[in-house]
């Protein structure tokens, strides 16, 4: 389970700390005159910082020194939360909404095999490198490069653009980059996740569009990542944004945190077993955990 400690500002500008094991859920309370009785007298609230903690009794101690501080020293604290940072985003079940293609492309390849999975288990290749996943489920290791082979032939013809943003998602990349530097992490083929958000448009919101390349010598998620920081440089605060708990794991390999966001393919039990600090459940809320989050 997650522990935060949160700060949030109220419509008379003064601030109110707070614990919680739901952050957002806890943020809604609130603003509904449920929460507590100090920022029932002076709705909205918004959130303006918090931190993560992975047990109750050290996210208590936390914010009770931070109730100890004077305004100043939280207005100094809630800047940190404000500082630059340089954000890797998943593209698959994060940015865009590739199910369908991805799913008709893994059941022509699966059907060549007499393999056949229900939706659920198909959905799990939304994310992966595709060698893990045919692997999962039984392709033999000297068969993986022709199954994946079948993959493309369908999807590189088909399936890319079965393909749609989730709702919301420009509108947030159009605020996040007027702050921001933002980034593509992904497991897909470099030269493909370009071709998608070009043709989306979406390409304008990146620094960068990183991917695994033909000669899998970059295919997983914390290789696609070692690259990008190679490229740009490591001194900068970086967060990740994925939808699986692959994109957690690679992430926290390269010492990044993740936020995890529940609208793609992923497992929220997955996100949070893997070691997401918060989980996201709208494009809205994602923009309030990057902007409030210290690195």
């Amino acid at each position: 389970m997650n522990h935060y400690v949160y700060i949030l500002e109220c419509s008379d500008h003064s601030y109110y700390t707070g614990y919680t094991n739901d952050l957002m859920k806890r943020l809604t309370t609130h603003n509904k005159a449920k929460g507590a009785k100090y920022t029932k007298a002076r709705l909205p609230v918004k959130l303006v910082y918090f931190e993560h903690f992975d047990d109750k009794s050290t996210a208590l101690k936390k914010e009770y020194a931070i109730k100890q501080l004077t305004r100043k020293a939280k207005e100094e604290l809630i800047m940190k939360g404000k500082a630059m940072k340089y954000i890797l985003c998943d593209l698959d079940g994060t940015l865009t909404d590739s199910g369908e293609g991805i799913i008709k492309s893994v059941i022509h390849a699966l059907n060549y095999y007499d393999i056949h999975l229900d939706l659920e288990d198909l959905k799990t290749f939304v994310g992966p490198p595709l060698s893990l996943s045919f692997k999962k489920y039984g392709i033999p290791d000297d068969e993986i490069e022709h199954a994946i082979k079948l993959f493309r032939d369908r999807y590189l013809t088909v399936g890319t653009f079965e393909n749609h943003p989730y709702p919301g998602i420009i509108a947030m990349l159009e605020e996040l980059k007027k702050e921001y530097k933002l980034f593509v992490a992904t497991s897909k083929p470099e030269v493909t996740a370009i071709e998608i958000l070009k043709h989306f448009d979406m390409d304008q919101y990146f620094e960068k569009i990183a991917g695994a390349t033909s000669s899998h010598e970059r295919e997983t998620k914390h290789q696609v990542i070692d690259y990008l920081l190679n490229t740009i440089g490591d001194e900068h605060q970086f967060i990740m944004v994925g939808d699986t708990a692959f994109d957690v794991i690679g992430a926290k390999k390269a010492h990044i945190e993740t936020i995890g966001v529940s609208w793609g393919y992923g497992k929220i039990e997955d996100l949070e077993k893997a070691g997401a600090i918060a989980i996201a459940k709208t494009p809205e809320e994602l923009k309030k955990l990057l902007e409030c989050y210290p690195l």
